[in-house]
């Protein structure tokens, strides 16, 4: 009776479950998410270079169109800070004490300390633990956690979550946008 009951419980485990549509393939610069095999974004964990000057990670490029067209662009000569889909301020204080500014990567260093993802038939998920640090302090002062969901194809639409959060992990730290009257910084 034993192997019965068990072929029985094997043969409805796998009832109503259906396949994700998306596929993911990790290296060791970052991960590279599908649907149904095409493109949807490539997630940049390792730093990369933007000429000789600054490392940068922690954004998305490329982000494909539902025709595999890229959308963003990363580094272009008039903008070599662009990095894709982004989120930075250029005034990161402790205290009054200027920290770096992690818009052009100054002083800063954006440790990716965990990536995670899922898949199912209903989205697929970029979870990810980032630590910031200074190169004028020892310790992270800021803890990030972002989570990135990606919705199945719709016939014309594809919608993708965002949500960022930033818990500091000092007293005193301050964020701020561009110092001038734009004030640009955050999501980009």
């Amino acid at each position: 009776i034993l192997p019965l009951i068990i072929l029985i419980n094997m043969g409805c485990s796998n009832f109503g479950t259906k396949k994700s549509p998306f596929t993911v393939n990790e290296n060791r610069q970052g991960i590279e998410l599908l649907e149904n095999g095409h493109p949807v974004f490539f997630y940049q964990r390792e730093p990369k270079p933007s000429g000789a000057t600054f490392l940068f990670n922690n954004y998305l490029h490329p982000l494909y169109d539902l025709s595999g067209d890229t959308l963003t662009e990363e580094f272009p000569a008039d903008h070599p800070h662009h990095r894709g889909i982004f989120w930075a301020w250029h005034q990161l204080y402790v205290n009054d004490r200027r920290i770096g500014d992690n818009w052009m990567m100054e002083n800063i260093s954006l440790d990716v300390d965990t990536l995670t993802t899922t898949r199912d038939e209903e989205q697929a998920s970029l979870e990810v633990r980032v630590l910031w640090k200074s190169t004028l302090n020892e310790d992270p002062f800021l803890e990030e956690h972002t989570s990135i969901i990606v919705h199945p194809r719709q016939t014309d639409i594809r919608k993708i979550d965002f949500e960022i959060s930033l818990r500091s992990l000092v007293p005193g730290l301050q964020i701020g946008g561009s110092e001038d009257v734009k004030g640009y910084g955050g999501f980009c």
